[in-house]
């Protein structure tokens, strides 16, 4: 299993923060390639709550479903995803005198030989690399934009 870990400074409370990252209408505003979360049980966002998920893996539409195994308000939330791939995703919130630290844990598998879109695993961890910095990126955007409504 390969386990990307990020960390990002917000100048916004831990709260706003955790607001915007648990609020499934956000996701496709910080996920690159998510195109939809849906069936949402009426306990989201809660520990145990569920949806279905679609996402465009570098060419490849794939749907699975998602459980939320953790959460503790404004502290840490965890996302479990399962379907032609399995994910956990672990976000921590951190109030700091300056805002928020941000940190996030990813771990993922793929079937062993799996290849998505003619690219072997070695390209999907680089690529998966890049996609955490960019999803932490556009929440401390998001997080400090004062307009946006959470």
């Amino acid at each position: 299993m390969a386990k990307i870990t990020r960390q990002i400074g917000i100048r916004a409370p831990a709260e706003r923060v955790f607001s915007i990252v648990t609020n499934p209408e956000n996701w496709p505003r910080f996920v690159s390639g998510l195109i939809e979360v849906r069936d949402l049980s009426p306990d989201m966002p809660a520990r145990g709550g569920t949806f279905t998920w679609e996402y465009n893996l570098m060419g490849k539409r794939i749907t699975g479903r998602g459980e939320i195994t953790e959460y503790e308000k404004n502290k840490k939330c965890a996302l479990a995803l399962t379907g032609e791939f399995s994910l956990k995703e672990t976000y921590e919130f951190v109030e700091r005198p300056e805002g928020t630290e941000l940190d996030v844990e990813m771990e993922y598998e793929l079937p062993a030989g799996q290849e998505v879109s003619g690219a072997g695993i070695g390209v999907l961890d680089k690529v998966n690399e890049v996609e955490a910095g960019t999803i932490l990126e556009k929440i401390r955007i998001l997080s400090e934009e004062k307009a946006l409504k959470s």
